[in-house]
């Protein structure tokens, strides 16, 4: 059966209308139907939650540091070990040296510290000074006896500073943390006749290695190990300290410290036991030049004479200037490390007060 061409084009016309018909005018009749209901023991999510973390984080985050507006995540370290000898210890992380270095400045924020210094270029930071007040001694002494007897007024100050540095042997990030320590006394007298000024100075007092491992089992936790865990560690790290010898070479004339060791761990040992002590590193290099021996220039307490210069200086006069020494330290074998003592114009450095302050690093280094 055959249609009339017109036919056939009314029908065509017809069905493209309906094709370009608005959604509206085809579903404009349609209703919203209720939600479903939910059960009373599950929750509706929150599809219009962001995806972006909210900037101000609790302090038991792991992993999380705020740059600018967004706050993204840091890579979870899967390992995490408590290291030491005897009264030296350290952390050692699989992350790299920026993350956790941003890590560990949560982390003293999160302990209630502020930073004094804040070198993340060269993997160096510093709390402030934290004032603990110790008060008086006898609670049980009267008003009158407080009031006009002898007394002691003491405080102490604590600061911590963190070194974060890449070990290039283990391919690990290790953590240090050194404590300072500084104590006050003002004795109060009932002699209007005594100095009054008497023991008004702050003085610094040993270091506190529990000081350092209390805090880098903190860091432990803070970076999630559990706490039986780190029991653990703390059972593990009784290590016997490596031997520190004074030895002399006569023909040389040169007096020399020898550290049982590998030897990037000496390197770290003595500049963690410098600062405790605290003598300033002005520099330092763990491996510098052709021989590849490390340097280390220490500022030392020692008052010593220097001859002034001068054009016009006629007479010789001198001015008192901190000793300054040069450490060279020189891998002997994988497990013994040379510390020798050299002046600025790289002279062996055998005088009196160098011997004296190798003596003293010795006591330290043990």
């Amino acid at each position: 059966m055959k249609f009339p061409v017109s036919i056939l084009v009314v029908l065509i016309t017809l069905n493209l209308l309906a094709c370009s018909s608005s959604p509206d005018e085809l579903y404009g009749n349609s209703q919203v139907q209720p939600n479903l209901e939910i059960p009373p023991d599950l929750t509706v999510e929150n599809s219009d939650a962001r995806l972006e973390l909210p900037s101000a984080v609790s302090a038991g985050s792991n992993g999380i540091t705020a740059t600018g507006n967004k706050t993204p995540v840091l890579p979870e370290m899967q390992t995490i070990k408590l290291e030491g000898y005897a009264d030296f210890y350290w952390v050692s992380v699989d992350g790299t040296v920026d993350d956790t270095y941003q890590l560990v400045k949560n982390f003293w924020k999160s302990e209630g510290f502020i930073l004094k210094m804040d070198e993340p270029v060269i993997g160096t930071m510093q709390t402030e000074w934290i004032y603990n007040k110790e008060g008086t001694g006898d609670e049980d002494r009267n008003f009158i006896s407080k009031f006009f007897g002898g007394d002691e007024l003491s405080a102490s100050q604590d600061q911590f500073k963190t070194r974060i540095a890449r070990d290039p042997e283990t391919g690990t990030t290790q953590i240090y943390i050194s404590h300072r320590g500084t104590t006050y006394i003002h004795e109060l007298s009932t002699r209007a006749t005594e100095d009054s000024s008497k023991g008004e100075e702050w003085g610094f007092r040993a270091s506190d290695s529990e000081l350092e491992v209390e805090m880098l089992s903190r860091l432990m936790i803070y970076l999630g190990v559990e706490r039986s865990e780190l029991d653990e560690h703390l059972v593990n790290i009784r290590l016997f300290a490596p031997r520190a010898s004074l030895q002399v070479d006569f023909k040389e004339n040169e007096t020399y410290l020898e550290l049982k060791g590998e030897y990037s761990r000496n390197w770290h040992r003595t500049l963690h036991q410098l600062e405790r002590i605290n003598f300033e590193v002005a520099e330092s290099n763990m491996k510098s030049g052709l021989s590849g021996d490390g340097v280390m220039l220490v500022v030392t307490d020692i008052d010593t004479k220097v001859e002034k210069s001068g054009f016009f200086t006629f007479s010789t006069e001198y001015e008192n200037q901190k000793k300054q020494i040069y450490l060279i330290f020189t891998e002997e074998t994988p497990e013994l490390t040379r510390i020798s003592m050299e002046d600025k114009e790289g002279e062996i450095d055998n005088s009196p007060e160098a011997v004296e302050f190798l003596t003293l690093l010795k006591e330290f280094l043990k």
